[in-house]
């Protein structure tokens, strides 16, 4: 294996000191991070020590080493030992493997072998079984499939100089191997502790586990507190007109869990919050203190966009929601606002010397579904018509008697501010229990 390797190093010296032109994304944005092994030990002692052959190790990422992000190695970064030494420079580049399923991209670096494509192209080899996973580098669920290539050895494959090496890495067997293997990124946790191994069959098992999966952060806004679990960017909210709702801008790697939601993440009040007034005025917006943006809903019938912009020192971000203002309506409901029964609109049924209590209800939701029970607001009022007979009376606001037989209107209105509404409901009074008349529930 070593006469291998530096046989292949000999062949590539000059490509690798030139340095492979790559495009290559920035390392603060890619997941991957920490270092992959590569290798075997002349003495199995069971650490690296420096009797290993083989790869060495893999960087998933030029953090590790340039840890400021500054492109150099400088005298504020606080790599490990055996990163280059102080004025070296350094490219940008990463691994970044998805939180879901989907493709994996990027670049990771050795300094035997150089660049390594986790993002290759085909065609994909052939194994003896029959590869299910004839494609570049997958996460499907906690695994990683498919196939990784040195570049290196891709190129001076080209020119006839690789001793017929290939330089792909399998990430994971497949079910008619004879040896089962594949990276986990569960068992990715920096530690070294749970191996998870791809293989190359120039250059043996490649370790996982001493690399890591960093979530990057990104702006969300949340409801009430970066760990509300609410989140409301990119999203359509709806409110009723005069209603509030205090949102607050976080740079996390959560979808608004933040296990301590303290004002780290919470970037609020250097957030700029803009409302578009575009098509209409529907919200107005006001910071509040401590890290809280107030958004009140102005005018029903009405939509608003909000944006949010915030620079974490790496480019400007920004995300955005809709408010959607409801056209507000007025109902009479028995039973309460929620969970009741709409009466306004059709007949409600008493007997003689009943006394009933109903709520007028206001807000957009279709029937006794929800809204601000204003039953006992100022601007309501609760009218019975005498007409054609006296037959109900409020004794208060909502609080109705039936005093004789005979159907009446009732009417009821009230003023949000913006002009009243009204609405009305027939009460059909009948006789008492025991009377000829037929008791009828409402």
């Amino acid at each position: 294996m070593k006469r291998k390797i530096l046989f292949l190093i000999i062949i590539l010296a000059v490509a690798f000191s030139a340095g492979v032109a790559l495009k290559t994304k920035a390392g603060v944005g890619d997941s991957g991070s920490g270092w992959l092994w590569g290798g075997s030990e002349e003495a199995p002692d069971g650490t690296i020590n420096g009797n290993e052959t083989g790869v060495g190790w893999i960087s998933m990422n030029s953090t590790n080493c340039d840890t400021n992000n500054s492109g150099a190695i400088d005298a504020s970064d606080t790599g490990p030992a055996g990163c280059p030494p102080i004025g070296t420079i350094v490219a940008d580049y990463g691994v970044n493997i998805p939180v879901g399923g989907g493709n994996v991209s990027g670049y990771a670096w050795n300094e035997n072998l150089g660049w390594i494509d986790f993002n290759p192209a085909g065609p994909y080899p052939t194994v003896a079984t029959g590869d299910d996973y004839p494609f570049s580098v997958q996460r499907s669920g906690n695994e990683l499939r498919g196939w990784a290539r040195i570049i290196g050895i891709q190129t001076e494959l080209a020119a006839g100089n690789s001793g017929n090496w290939e330089g792909w890495i399998r990430m994971h067997s497949d079910p008619d191997d004879a040896v089962s293997f594949g990276v986990d990124v569960t068992k990715m946790d920096g530690t070294g502790a749970n191996p998870t191994r791809a293989w190359s069959d120039e250059l043996g098992w490649i370790d996982f586990s001493r690399a890591s999966i960093i979530v990057p952060k990104t702006l969300k806004i949340c409801e009430d507190s970066c760990a509300s679990g609410f989140v409301r960017d990119g999203t359509n909210i709806s409110m009723i007109a005069g209603d509030t709702k205090d949102l607050v801008a976080c740079y996390t790697s959560t979808a608004c869990l933040d296990p301590a939601p303290g004002v780290a993440n919470n970037v609020t009040n250097t957030a700029a919050w803009t409302e578009t007034n575009a098509p209409d005025d529907a919200v107005s917006l006001a910071a509040l203190a401590p890290n809280l943006q107030r958004v009140t809903a102005d005018n029903a019938g009405k939509s608003e966009q909000v944006d949010v912009d915030y620079d974490p020192g790496t480019g400007n971000i920004n995300v955005n929601f809709t408010v959607d203002v409801a056209n507000n309506i007025l109902k009479v409901c028995y039973g309460g606002c929620v969970g009741g029964t709409k009466i306004d609109g059709g007949i409600l049924n008493m007997e003689v010397g009943d006394t009933e209590n109903l709520n007028a209800c206001y807000g957009p939701q279709a029937g006794c579904t929800g809204g601000a029970d204003v039953t006992n607001n100022a601007s309501t009022t609760w009218n019975d018509t005498n007409v054609p007979a006296d037959s109900v009376s409020f004794s208060a606001k909502g609080v109705i008697d039936a005093n004789n037989i005979g159907i009446e209107t009732v009417d009821v209105s009230y003023d949000p501010g913006t002009g009243d509404i009204g609405v009305n409901f027939n009460a059909n009074v009948t006789g008492p229990v025991g009377s000829n008349w037929q008791e009828v529930a409402p």
